[in-house]
């Protein structure tokens, strides 16, 4: 039986793929699977490859996305996070109300809906920008593994609570070290579902960032330029003079 030297996955029939992926009861055998979405150990197996080993974990998980598994992961990583950060908050004070009580429950429930929608959406965004550099994927299957490539932000509240004992400037490091580990996460995602390059799937990340950002500013710009063309036609309107204000 051959084997994909990416995927370690059997291209073939035999001992490791007797049933198709899909097919009640599927499993593949020792030669690099997972057990079913719903087993334990299956599960556990999924979390440490995906934190630990993203190429190899992700590039087998394309073949069967376990969208259970990214779900529950997400919505416990965002409602830890959600935890965590309230904890950690200083109490709001309003110089006309005094202390406001904001209901926690509240606040991780839209912090969920939020999340949820970003999800969605970036799973999109950056879905039809890898169509656009030559990638061939689902967008379904990386909406899935960008469920799960959120796994480092789990780690933040531990980080946070260490602030509190140690300097400032580790919790710092510890804080971009979760981020790179989590942009990792990601563009290793992004190359399994449409089997791009490294350089493509960096790109792929990028690219949406810098076009948002480039149209921002073409934004500010025009309606700078508008509103200062506007004012100077106004009657009395001393124009720009340089050192006036």
């Amino acid at each position: 039986m051959e084997k994909d030297e990416r995927t370690g996955l059997g291209s073939g029939s035999g001992p490791g793929r007797e049933m198709e992926p899909g097919t009640a009861g599927y499993e593949e055998g020792p030669a690099g699977g997972f057990e079913p979405e719903g087993d334990p150990a299956g599960a556990v197996e999924i979390l440490y490859g995906v934190l630990f080993q993203p190429g190899r974990t992700m590039g087998r998980l394309v073949h069967e996305p376990p969208l259970l598994t990214a779900v529950i992961v997400f919505t416990v990583v965002q409602v830890l996070s959600g935890i965590s950060n309230l904890a950690l908050m200083p109490p709001f004070v309003s110089p006309q109300f005094g202390h406001l009580s904001l209901s926690p429950t509240l606040l991780i429930f839209a912090l969920l809906v939020g999340s949820y929608f970003f999800w969605f959406l970036s799973a999109a965004v950056l879905g039809l920008t890898a169509e656009f550099l030559g990638g061939r994927g689902r967008g379904y299957t990386l909406f899935v593994l960008l469920g799960l490539a959120v796994l480092p932000r789990v780690f933040e509240g531990p980080v946070a609570l260490l602030g509190r004992f140690v300097g400032s400037w580790v919790t710092t490091l510890l804080s971009l070290g979760l981020s790179i580990w989590g942009i990792v996460l990601v563009i290793v995602a992004i190359r399994e579902t449409y089997q791009v390059s490294t350089a493509r799937a960096v790109a792929t990340f990028f690219v949406p960032g810098l076009v948002l950002f480039a149209a921002v500013a073409l934004l500010v710009g025009l309606t700078v330029a508008f509103f200062a063309s506007f004012l100077q036609d106004l009657p009395g309107f001393p124009g720009l003079v340089p050192g006036r204000f």
